[in-house]
């Protein structure tokens, strides 16, 4: 048996179904599946969970190789701060900042520095869509377009990473 992290996303009940879908059966006298079932089931999930947070991991650096510097102060993310935090498992904030009138909203700027890399707001542009953070001592921008990461941009402050994206992306 393998020794991994049991991650238990799907529930028993979801188990047993997809495996009686599949000709599994429950023996005569018994009103379950046999328990070995279950643990190959969490097995395989533990497995591939490890695979998906592996492929992640490539995806930031590769995002973080592709992200450009420029004169707006924008910088690499493959300046020391190694693997980035991925949004998908940042708490999102109701806070954020909009290209309609080109605000941020108050306290934007300081809730996402009390919770460096565990909370995200968003900015909202005509052709993108960015979900901004703070890490590392800096805010960063992963900017979406048409439902797919494009590049993930740094600045020193809220208002320099909005503007390098628009800069980017467009001011709409």
């Amino acid at each position: 048996m393998l020794e991994l992290e049991i991650v238990k996303g799907l529930k028993d009940s979801e188990i047993r179904q997809i495996m009686l879908d599949r000709g599994y059966t429950i023996k005569e006298g018994q009103d379950d599946l046999k328990p070995y079932v279950y643990e190959a089931a969490y097995d395989i999930e533990a497995v591939t969970m490890k695979k998906w947070r592996e492929i992640a991991r490539r995806q930031n650096r590769l995002i973080d190789s592709l992200t450009t510097t420029d004169d707006t102060n924008a910088l690499r993310l493959s300046d020391g701060l190694g693997v980035m935090p991925s949004t998908q498992e940042m708490e999102e904030i109701g806070l954020g900042m909009t290209n309609f009138d080109g605000s941020i909203d108050d306290g934007f700027a300081e809730a996402l520095q009390a919770s460096p890399g565990k909370v995200m707001g968003r900015h909202s542009g005509w052709n993108f869509k960015g979900l901004v953070y703070f890490y590392g001592g800096k805010f960063h921008e992963e900017v979406w377009v048409y439902g797919s990461p494009r590049q993930t941009m740094s600045a020193g402050s809220l208002r320099k990473l909005m503007d390098a994206v628009c800069e980017q992306y467009g001011h709409d």
